[in-house]
Parts: C-alpha cells; sequence; structure tokens
C-alpha cells in the first residue's frame, strides 16, 4: 500500500491481509498504481517475471 503512513496506521500484517484480498478478488486486470517501490510493488513485479 503506497498510501503514506499506511503502515504505522494499519499494521504491516492488515497493510499485507488487505493487498492479499485485493490480488485473489480480482476477476480481470489487476491495476497497482505507486509512485515509488516499495516491497510489495517489489514482489508483484518479481513474480510476474
Amino acid at each position: 500500500m503506497d498510501v503514506p503512513g499506511a503502515e504505522n496506521r494499519w499494521g504491516n500484517e492488515r497493510s499485507k491481509n488487505l493487498a492479499y484480498v485485493a490480488i485473489t478478488r480480482v476477476r480481470y486486470e489487476l491495476v497497482v498504481p505507486y509512485v515509488t517501490e516499495n516491497g510489495l510493488v517489489r514482489r508483484l513485479r518479481r513474480s510476474l517475471g
């Protein structure tokens, strides 16, 4: 989640859970807008090749 301070507000585990739900429930196309590359974005990019 690239919301400033999101990890402090929700906690890292909660952020991971929200991302997991969004990724696993997508039906057609997943769009992940981001400004800076964080851990989640790096893992997504690596998994896509």
